[in-house]
C-alpha cells in the first residue's frame, strides 16, 4: 500500500483483487490523468480477512466510491467474491461492486492482451455490476449446472430462487425492486414469486418453518399476501419485520414497489 499513498491519500476507489501482477494490472489501467484512479489491494490469493476488510472501509475512497472485487473467473476467484459479500454488505454506507472480466482472465492477464488495458478499465467502471448481483448469478448458475439432467419447471424455478433469496434480505430497500426484478428475470418467474422468498427468508432466519413452495399455503398466508402485506401500522408484528437486527430489506417496501404501483 505504501507504493500507492498519493492515490490512497486522494480518494482513489479501491479494487480487491488476489496478487501483486493483478495490483499492477490496475494501475497501468488507471493512469492518474485518465480520471478517477483505482487503488488496488491484494490479499495474497483468495483468502479476505477481517483484517483486509478493516483496513480496505479505511481507505478515504472507500465510503465515496464503494469498493469493487476484481478475482479470477474460477471456482476459487467465485468463492472469494461471496466471501468478500458475506464480510463487506453489512458495512453500511458503502457501495459494492464486482468487476466483469472476460471468461478466464485475471486482470494480470488481460492488460497483456491487445486492447486489454481498455477492457480492463471498462470492466471495473463502466461494466461493473452490484457484488450482490454477481453473488447471485454464481449461485444460480451453480444451481442449474447441479440440475442440468432436470427438465425446466415452475418447481425447479422456484427452487432456483430459492437458493438466492437469503442474500435479498441484506439488500438496501431502495435497489429492492431492482433486484427482485433482476432475480425474476433470471430464473424465469414473477416478481411476487421472488417477493414471497424473500419474506420466506426472513421468517426462516427467526426460526419460522419455511414452506414448501409447491404446496398450497394456507389462505391467510398467500404468495401474494406474504409477498404484499398490509401496511406497517396495520400488519400483525409477525408480518412485520422491518426492525429485524441486520435486515436492509422491509418486505413492506416490496408491496410499495409492486409493478404497477407509484
Amino acid at each position: 500500500m505504501a507504493e500507492q499513498a498519493d492515490r490512497i491519500a486522494a480518494g482513489a476507489a479501491p479494487v480487491v483483487v488476489e496478487g501483486p501482477l493483478d495490483v499492477i494490472a490496475v494501475w497501468l489501467a488507471h493512469p492518474d490523468e485518465a480520471g478517477l484512479p483505482r487503488v488496488a489491494l491484494a490479499a495474497c490469493g483468495t483468502n479476505l480477512s477481517g483484517d483486509h476488510i478493516n483496513q480496505l472501509i479505511a481507505l478515504p475512497g472507500a465510503r465515496q466510491h464503494g469498493i469493487t472485487t476484481a478475482y479470477d473467473p474460477d471456482t476459487a476467484g467465485i468463492a472469494a467474491t461471496e466471501r468478500a459479500w458475506t464480510l463487506l454488505h453489512t458495512r453500511r454506507g458503502i457501495p459494492l461492486w464486482a468487476a466483469t472480466l472476460p471468461d478466464g482472465t485475471d486482470p494480470a492477464e488481460l492488460i497483456n492482451q491487445p486492447g486489454g488495458t481498455a477492457v480492463l478499465r471498462e470492466s471495473l467502471t463502466h461494466r461493473a455490476q452490484p457484488l450482490v448481483e454477481a453473488v447471485i448469478q454464481h449461485r444460480l448458475d451453480a444451481f442449474f449446472a447441479r440440475h442440468a439432467d432436470r427438465p425446466d419447471s415452475a418447481e425447479l424455478r422456484v427452487a432456483a430462487v430459492r437458493t438466492v433469496a437469503d442474500l435479498l434480505t441484506h439488500v438496501p430497500a431502495e435497489a429492492s425492486r431492482r433486484v427482485v426484478d433482476h432475480v425474476a428475470n433470471l430464473t424465469g418467474t414473477t416478481f411476487e414469486v421472488v417477493a414471497s422468498a424473500v419474506i420466506s427468508a426472513f421468517d426462516h432466519e427467526d426460526g419460522a418453518p419455511v414452506p414448501n413452495p409447491v404446496a398450497q399455503p394456507p389462505p391467510h398466508r398467500t404468495a401474494v399476501t406474504r409477498a404484499f402485506p398490509p401496511p406497517a401500522d396495520t400488519a400483525p408484528q409477525s408480518a412485520r419485520p422491518a426492525g429485524r437486527a441486520g435486515h436492509a430489506v422491509n418486505p413492506a417496501d416490496l408491496r410499495r414497489h409492486r409493478p404497477g404501483r407509484r
